[in-house]
């Protein structure tokens, strides 16, 4: 990955989720490299899925770096896409439809992520943010049955 100007370990690990791959460990131990750890429960078929998978990347890696797609609007950088996106009108995306279904397998079995790119750390931010300590009220300032205590901005942020 070092060799690659433009695309990062983090854009990889998000694509890996377009192709049914949970995203990987980034930047640990070594920061800018990605873990990957198959199980012994993994069967040869599991493990060709992913090396597909991988050199497919490489290639859409190469047409990033090569000027061929855009440095900042294509698959890696949007990735992971939703069902949401795959299905809007008009479509304005970069890359044809079938980019977002790369591989074969996954035309039966494609798990869509709920939300689409972010930056690792806004999702830290929003989904890791500690709730804040609850206090007791006075009785007019209680909260309603239902209402959610989580202060508006990460409210908002996470979209509820």
């Amino acid at each position: 990955m070092r060799e690659f100007k433009s695309v990062t370990v983090e854009d990889v690990a998000k694509r890996l989720m377009d192709y049914g791959f949970h995203a990987p460990t980034i930047s640990w131990p070594v920061a800018g490299t990605m873990m990957v750890e198959p199980t012994e429960s993994e069967s040869k078929e599991e493990l060709d899925r992913f090396c597909e998978a991988l050199i497919s990347i490489h290639a859409e890696i190469k047409a990033i770096e090569s000027g061929q797609a855009d440095k900042h609007n294509n698959v890696l950088k949007n990735a992971p896409h939703t069902a949401d996106m795959l299905a809007a009108e008009p479509w304005t995306a970069p890359t044809p439809r079938a980019g977002l279904l790369p591989g074969k397998w996954l035309h039966d079995h494609k798990f869509w992520p709920p939300w689409a790119a972010s930056t690792t750390c806004l999702a830290t931010a929003i989904w890791c943010a500690p709730a804040p300590a609850w206090k007791p009220m006075p009785d007019e300032n209680a909260p309603k049955a239902g209402s959610n205590l989580l202060p508006t901005s990460i409210l908002n942020a996470r979209g509820a």
